[in-house]
């Protein structure tokens, strides 16, 4: 076991680790601008397809542009990739520690957006001049002793789950404390199948009178219905889902309770592309109308498309684990199924178990309360 770099660059949300790593910081600069952040930069802002043109002014201008003083001008060109993949050789990034690597999966998973055009940086790392610079990356993460447990399945003994809310912890109630949800996994996955068949049919309804797919969206996930979801532990940070959070709302506060996994429970590993098509090919439901705007933008694919039928899953196994190599390998891309059906991992972050029986976990007394400052830093009530 271990971290194959391959399986970093084989995935958008991995390639995103690796040029995050390649990339030095802002403290690695010497004083005065740097020039490759300022490149990449720059390269990715042109990338953005939902880039707003802005201006700078220079230094010698007023610090109040609408006192109208300053000269305007457009933002630079970024250099040539060729030249900023040069400017990558020059300086080969460092073995990431621990802290850096969560900073990088951090930065990776809040960029994942399913329901649109990948953004600036995202194109950056997909592009084929800047391949070396990738690799080194992805290189330097397969060679850290902190990023071993990304290839690792399952942790029974050590599994958390998060509750977030906006809400101090004095406001929350007793009944707050998870995970006492209104559903059991069995209900909440009877709700979601009937609810996919009437958003499925209702979609279909619109392309029979002539809708556009690129004008409509849906729903663009594919992991499971909210039931109960875990993750591990990470020491002195609380847990993954803490940090490592799909399309997160910002919330400031948290509690975490430990949950013990029903001894022999089945559990069904997603360690990489091919375990997610085989989910879908086993268990295949047709998402082809509900997802097709959503993954016709975020993949550039239009066609068929399938999902987990979670119902007929359920009734093999108990739980899904998706690694953290597996997520950076598989989230966001369309992944051939069989014939002209694809899927899309999309909206399960990494090292996530969705339990869908009633008695996979259970609740412990063991549990902490967090919060988030400013800069969305977690610490421990």
């Amino acid at each position: 076991m271990g971290i194959d770099p391959a399986a970093l660059l084989a995935g958008p949300r991995g390639r995103r680790v690796c040029l995050y790593v390649a990339t030095p910081g802002p403290g690695d600069a010497l004083t005065g601008p740097d020039p490759l952040l300022d490149a990449v930069f720059l390269a990715a802002y042109e990338r953005e397809s939902s880039a707003v043109m802005f201006v700078l002014y220079s230094a010698d201008d007023s610090e109040d542009p609408g006192a109208g003083s300053g000269d305007p001008r457009e933002v630079p060109r970024a250099p040539a990739l060729d030249e900023i993949a040069r400017m990558f050789a020059a300086r080969p990034p460092a073995t990431p520690d621990p802290e850096e690597l969560l900073e990088a999966l951090e930065v990776s998973v809040g960029a994942a957006r399913y329901w649109q055009e990948p953004d600036g940086n995202d194109r950056l790392a997909d592009e084929p001049e800047l391949a070396d610079a990738l690799r080194a990356g992805g290189d330097a993460v397969a060679r850290a002793d902190g990023a071993q447990w990304w290839a690792s399945p399952l942790a029974e003994d050590d599994q958390w789950l998060v509750l977030m809310d906006d809400r101090p912890h004095d406001e929350w109630s007793a009944t707050d404390r998870p995970p006492r949800l209104e559903e059991s996994p069995s209900e909440a996955l009877a709700r979601w199948r009937q609810e996919f068949d009437q958003e499925e049919e209702g979609r279909r309804r619109e392309y029979r009178l002539g809708a556009s797919p690129l004008h409509w969206g849906g729903s663009w996930w594919s992991m499971p219905p909210v039931t109960s979801t875990t993750t591990r532990g990470l020491t002195g940070k609380g847990a993954v889902g803490l940090h490592l959070v799909e399309d997160g709302l910002g919330w400031r506060y948290a509690r975490l309770t430990r949950m013990a996994v029903r001894a022999g429970a089945r559990v069904f590993e997603i360690d990489g592309p091919e375990r997610w098509a085989e989910l879908c090919r086993r268990f295949p439901l047709d998402a082809s109308a509900s997802r097709r705007g959503d993954w016709l933008r975020s993949t550039g694919r239009d066609g068929r498309w399938l999902v987990p039928d979670w119902l007929r899953v359920a009734e093999e196994y108990d739980g899904v684990h998706l690694t953290v190599l597996g997520y950076l390998s598989t989230a966001g891309r369309a992944l051939p199924v069989a014939d002209d059906w694809a899927t899309v991992l999309a909206g399960w972050s990494p090292d996530e178990t969705h339990w869908l029986t009633d008695d996979a976990v259970t609740e412990t007394d063991e549990s902490s309360d967090w919060w988030a400052d400013d800069s969305q830093e977690w610490r421990r009530r």
